[in-house]
């Protein structure tokens, strides 16, 4: 992931089929980094999306969306 500090809304695209470029306002990344905050009871498949809408003015109309999902933790395999 790169993030850059850009000028108006924020827009997420694909660089070299692999690296996810975040480039806004340092105030509409904050939004962004607003989707990432997950209540500690949160349970797995909960999730919201990272999208434009109509009138949605802090995402730019060409950007791509971006699900944010909760997943259960693999802790047979020794991942949390």
């Amino acid at each position: 992931m790169l993030l850059m500090k850009g000028n108006g809304s924020t827009k997420l695209s694909l660089l070299n089929k692999k690296t996810i470029k975040v480039e806004g306002l340092p105030e509409n990344l904050k939004r962004l980094a607003s989707f990432f905050d997950v209540d500690s009871d949160a349970a797995a498949g909960e999730h919201t999306h990272f999208e434009f809408y109509e009138g949605n003015e802090w995402v730019a109309s060409d950007s791509f969306s971006l699900i944010i999902s909760v997943n259960q933790p693999d802790t047979a395999n020794g991942n949390v």
